[in-house]
């Protein structure tokens, strides 16, 4: 019902809230955790699911026509990226600059493994009926059943997704209210919390959701206005910044710390 819905959703936002107030630290090490765990989700589903797959599904190969090809790869190119950037404000706070990008590329390539295995497996499980159905992987594992024990798998998706959207909606979060911040000059990102929590509760009931308008929305005309941000302004961001010499500066070693969770002096 709609009162119910406010309540989820402002519960929601009150976690995210209270995860945004401890800083980008303590949601570091709650990514830990909850990535994990989703990752162990995708593995054991998928393995549940090998007496269903058909690989015969895949076939027959390279149908797609070309465009189709091209659209569908910037498709699940565009939304991901254009959530990553946000990790920029995080990499500001690393101190190790060296290991940080060496753990940077080790985290996309496990996030891209992840949505491969992903893709095969509904597709190996549903094959052509995967493309009439908004949420494949809860069709999938709700073909899961071992005995009489482990049945009604799709819960496991439902936990996967809430935490990823937590831990998603947290870090845009941080980043959003990080930059105003900045952008008024304040000295902490702290008071404007609690004022965006409740604009964003506002927003979300005042949306009208449709699944099916979503989606196309995101097919076809979202893909195109994104265009511009993701391969015209970052290549002529790093042209300029080549042109002008930057950054004139080198970076600083990383200071020594102090104890297991001290500053460096």
């Amino acid at each position: 019902t709609y009162g119910s819905q406010i309540v989820i959703t402002a519960g929601f936002t009150l976690l995210c809230m209270y995860a945004v107030s401890r800083g980008i630290e303590v949601m570091g090490r709650i990514g830990h955790v909850l990535v994990f765990a989703t990752l162990w989700i995708i593995v054991v589903t998928t393995l549940l699911l090998a007496r269903e797959m058909r690989w015969s599904n895949f076939l027959p190969l390279f149908e797609l026509k070309p465009w189709e090809f091209v659209k569908g790869t910037h498709i699940v190119t565009a939304i991901p990226l254009g959530e990553i950037i946000v990790l920029m404000w995080v990499m500001g706070s690393v101190r190790d600059h060296e290991s940080m990008v060496r753990h940077t590329l080790y985290g996309l390539l496990i996030g891209g493994l992840s949505f491969l295995l992903v893709a095969m497996r509904n597709t190996a499980v549903l094959g052509a009926v995967e493309r009439i159905m908004q949420s494949p992987s809860f069709e999938a594992t709700r073909m899961i059943h071992v005995g009489d024990v482990l049945t009604r798998m799709d819960m496991l998706i439902a936990i996967g997704h809430t935490t990823m959207l937590f831990l998603k909606c947290s870090l845009l979060y941080y980043a959003a209210v990080l930059s105003i911040a900045q952008l008024l000059g304040l000295k902490s990102y702290l008071p404007l919390v609690a004022p965006f929590c409740g604009i964003m509760v506002v927003m979300s009931e005042a949306m009208v959701f449709q699944s099916s308008l979503d989606a196309n929305i995101h097919k076809n005309i979202e893909i195109i206005f994104v265009i511009p941000l993701l391969y015209v302004l970052p290549p002529l961001a790093l042209l300029i910044a080549a042109m002008r010499g930057l950054p004139r500066h080198e970076r600083r070693k990383p200071a020594p710390q102090s104890g297991p969770g001290g500053a460096g002096k």
